[in-house]
């Protein structure tokens, strides 16, 4: 897709927005919060670069929805009488929804790590929550089982990697730097780009190459930053 397709991609998809908006405040309904609509907005904005600070909104939006819909499903079999298959549907959605977050987190620590990395003073107020959210992933990294259950065993590395990067870019910007986490973050960055070649060789897609050299690339910095 050309720059020029892109542009009117992402002008059809605010426009898209702005008319559900129009239509939900209308009818009193919810906004439109559809994962799918949001990340491909989101998207379509950083290809055009648009800041982190501005994107960050939409995949807060998503992962505001996601943990919402969650407490929701958990209080339904609360509430009401659920058998075994409607508690079996209930924990299938809750799934969905829960992967849904972790993306969401996902992307934004790595769009905000992106603009922090790049000295973007807008990204700035980001911060805080890149740090939360690396940590949450983390720990959401650490839980193979419930990789397995959300169906992401597959997107472990990409999140290690974004976890790493994020850390990185954080240490950074500290005046007085540890030179420890630069070195623990190289470890785990060798880990993520020795696995990222292994998928780009098994599976030669422009998505994985693409994420090869992006893992590489950080790499190189924690390389630099520790001294290497």
């Amino acid at each position: 897709m050309t720059v020029a397709e892109t542009e009117a991609a992402l002008k059809l998809l605010e426009h898209a927005k702005d008319e559900i908006v129009k239509r939900n405040d209308k009818r009193k309904l919810p906004q439109h919060t559809d994962y799918g609509f949001l990340t491909r907005l989101a998207q379509a904005s950083l290809y055009q670069g648009r800041p982190a600070v501005d994107v960050s909104v939409l995949y807060e939006k998503m992962r505001e929805t996601a943990a919402d819909r969650q407490l929701r499903l958990d209080r339904h079999c609360d509430l009401l009488t659920c058998d075994a298959v409607k508690r079996h549907t209930v924990k299938a959605m809750r799934n969905r929804h829960r992967a849904a977050e972790i993306f969401a987190m996902n992307e934004f620590v790595y769009a905000a790590s992106e603009d922090l990395a790049r000295g973007i003073e807008s990204a700035s107020i980001l911060e805080s929550k890149v740090q939360a959210y690396a940590l949450a992933l983390k720990e959401v990294i650490e839980e193979k089982d419930l990789l397995r259950t959300l169906g992401l065993e597959d997107g472990r590395y990409d999140m290690l990697d974004t976890y790493a990067y994020a850390q990185l870019v954080l240490e950074a910007r500290k005046r007085d730097r540890d030179i420890a986490v630069f070195r623990r973050m190289r470890r785990i960055l060798q880990d993520v780009v020795a696995a990222f070649e292994k998928r780009a060789n098994k599976e030669p897609h422009r998505k994985n190459y693409l994420a090869l050299n992006a893992a590489r690339l950080h790499l190189q910095s924690a390389r630099e930053l520790s001294g290497e």
